[in-house]
């Protein structure tokens, strides 16, 4: 409040002038009203500053969910590029144990029909599996 509406407004006497007793009054309800209408600013002007920090605050958040909302869309990429890598080495192991399953056979069967030492075609093919096992 400025000096003025602290010691309010001086009057002098005066014979052909307003009743001092009413002047004083609507002075005094006025003053009253401008000290409402100042509180209810300054309450207004609170919750706006209070408001507008929240949005900021709101804003931070926003930001620190859109950087790890970003952040996590690129390890999604890199585990779905890990994975294709990793599928494409099972196919490729799947494929060479298919492969020596089939020499495996082969051996097996030229076991079976030919009158070679057992001994030196068992060794054959337990070396077949190991070199098959080391591969995959």
């Amino acid at each position: 409040m400025n000096s003025a509406r602290i010691m309010g407004p001086q009057f002098r006497g005066a014979l052909l002038g307003y009743n001092k007793a009413e002047v004083d009054d609507y002075v005094a309800r006025t003053e009253s009203e401008l000290e409402i209408q100042d509180n209810r600013q300054n309450k207004w002007e609170k919750q706006v500053a209070d408001l507008n920090e929240e949005i900021k605050r709101l804003n931070s958040r926003i930001d620190e969910e859109r950087d790890e909302k970003q952040s996590l869309a690129n390890k999604n990429e890199r585990l779905s590029k890990v994975i294709t890598e990793l599928e494409e080495q099972i196919q490729t192991e799947k494929q060479a144990k298919t492969k020596l399953e089939k020499e495996v056979a082969e051996l097996q069967e030229k076991l079976d029909t030919s009158d070679v030492n057992p001994k030196t075609i068992q060794d054959a093919i337990i070396s077949a599996q190991r070199m098959g096992e080391i591969v995959i």
